[in-house]
């Protein structure tokens, strides 16, 4: 990445500076909580998980419930992505929308959902089916986490499926006339998007911790015994890391395995799959085009379902009893302005910084010769492979070691950190990709690097950075797992009183706050979309 850089630090000091300086407040807020954690680890704790049967079935059902997640997450986005791009139906826009339409819903808002659909009074499991299906326990999460994750393989599959070589799948189904052979050409061309999504979903299963909070029932998991070892009278932190290493073991163990694949078969896919120019795509027989339209129509009206049963049960007197209309949740949600208020406000900062930050830092990694250019890189990606509750643990550490109790603080950096990877991977590769030919331009006319990164690199990021922006509001809204341990009387947050009111059976406020959060989305996305598209036309008149 700095080899073919065309900045160097050497003859711009400013540059320089302000490359060191990034560098260390990244290492304090990102490796000092990190290192830290580890000083609580203790071998006795961590050995006694093992001998303990109560701990090695605690780590047995997380591994269970992240690999069974992630193969039908996979499997399910995939079939979506495949059926969303190889069909040519007249409601495919909605369909490619409906899965981004989940990933609007905070995580906390996600698990309401869930219980609103199918829970033992929900719409799908009591109404449709007359069932007495109860959400709690491994099948109940296990749905949950479905739902909540294979919008993400969609979206890796999606835009596997637009690199891809269509040409070899026209060529292969018009020699064998057989769409199942072309069908399995598709799924060994897609063998790489296939590893990087189960590897994905199987850690974001493993580090959930939203809906296992309120759903695991008797199926603990490590994402809700790292919490309770340190909660109340069981506070027992040595444990509580302990729980934490394995974690992070397992993740290394899932990452080693992903790059061991992907080199294996690096080689073989690029080969026959590398996309060519050109809009020639297959389209698949109308058969399977019914067939696999049926399963999209159906995935996305549970989606949709998901949104209208919040806002219902918001007016309903008493949720899945009286069922009359009543604003009276309304005008309760005065008393939850201050959680509302501040998740507002801290995911809009952490937000804000995250981006700067990430914006910043892969300017320095593609486009300089720093010489630290791949500890960057490490630092920044860091939050990506280790599970946010590990961070959020290393914070509560580090805080009681310098009796630092602004939890304000604590949380809004945990969020930044949490948030850093996602817009880094967006600017660096749309800074790699954009070359060095526009740096070379501006340094032989004699401005300086910021003028040349605000005026001409920063305009051709706009819709990344806005994107990047987006994404990380709506997850901060609702983010839990790195937070939760962080969260004071002081700063109350919306996710967590959305949890404690499932969890006292108050369902109607919980839907009510959920709808106000809903609708703060939908408000900004409707704000963002509008300024991409404005920006947009401005490009295409100039």
């Amino acid at each position: 990445m700095g080899r073919n850089s065309i900045i160097s630090l050497k003859k711009s000091k400013s540059l320089f500076l302000s490359s060191y300086i990034l560098v260390l407040c990244l290492f304090l807020v990102v490796l000092i909580p990190f290192l830290f954690f580890f000083s609580k680890f203790s071998f006795n704790a961590f050995f006694d998980i093992f001998t303990r049967k109560s701990s090695r079935k605690v780590i047995f059902n997380s591994v269970n419930l992240a690999f069974f997640t992630s193969i039908f997450s996979t499997t399910i986005g995939y079939m979506y992505a495949y059926g969303v791009f190889y069909s040519a139906s007249k409601i495919k826009k909605i369909l490619f929308f409906a899965p981004y339409l989940h990933l609007l819903l905070p995580p906390s808002v996600s698990v309401l959902s869930f219980i609103l659909l199918f829970g033992k009074n929900g719409f799908i499991t009591h109404i449709v089916f007359n069932s007495n299906f109860s959400p709690y326990g491994f099948l109940g999460l296990l749905m949950a986490q479905i739902l909540s994750f294979f919008p993400i393989s969609y979206i890796i599959f999606y835009n596997h499926f637009k690199s891809l070589n269509h040409m070899l799948e026209l060529t292969s189904y018009n020699i064998s006339k057989r769409f199942s052979q072309t069908f399995f050409l598709t799924i060994r061309l897609s063998s790489l998007a296939i590893i990087e999504s189960v590897s994905f979903v199987f850690l974001l299963s493993l580090s959930d911790y939203g809906n296992p909070s309120v759903l695991c029932g008797s199926y603990n998991v490590l994402s809700t015994e790292i919490y309770k070892s340190i909660e109340g009278w069981n506070y027992n932190i040595a444990r509580s890391a302990s729980y934490s290493i394995v974690v992070i073991l397992i993740a290394f163990v899932v990452i080693f395995f992903q790059n061991f694949f992907e080199y294996k078969l690096k080689d073989k896919t690029t080969k026959v799959g590398d996309n060519v120019q050109g809009n020639l795509v297959f389209i698949a027989p109308k058969r399977f085009q019914i067939f696999i339209n049926i399963f999209c129509i159906a995935i996305s009206l549970i989606i949709i379902a998901e949104v209208i049963s919040i806002f219902i049960a918001s007016f309903q007197k008493v949720y899945a009893v009286d069922y009359g209309n009543t604003f009276n949740h309304v005008r309760k949600i005065s008393a939850s302005f201050r959680e509302i208020r501040n998740s507002l406000a801290f995911a809009f900062i952490a937000s804000v910084f995250s981006t700067c930050f990430a914006f910043f830092s892969s300017y320095i990694v593609a486009k300089t010769d720093f010489r630290f250019s791949k500890g960057l890189n490490f630092i920044c990606l860091l939050p990506s492979f280790v599970p946010g509750s590990i961070f959020g643990l290393g914070y509560l550490i580090v805080s009681r070691m310098l009796n630092f109790y602004n939890s304000k603080t604590l949380i809004i950096l945990v969020m930044i950190i949490g948030f850093l990877p996602y817009a880094y991977k967006i600017f660096l590769s749309k800074m790699l990709h954009l070359g060095n030919t526009l740096d070379k331009v501006y340094i032989s006319s004699g401005a300086n690097w910021n003028k040349g990164m605000i005026d001409i690199i920063f305009p051709l990021l706009k819709r990344d950075a806005y994107a990047s922006f987006f994404y990380t509001f709506v997850r901060g809204m609702g983010t839990l797992s790195a937070i939760v341990f962080l969260v004071s009387f002081d700063t109350p947050l919306s996710s967590i009183k959305i949890i404690n009111l499932i969890d006292a059976g108050f369902i109607e406020e919980a839907s009510c706050i959920s709808s106000f959060l809903m609708l703060i989305v939908f408000l900004t996305f409707a704000f963002f979309y509008i300024v991409i598209r404005c920006l947009d036309k401005k490009n295409v008149r100039t």
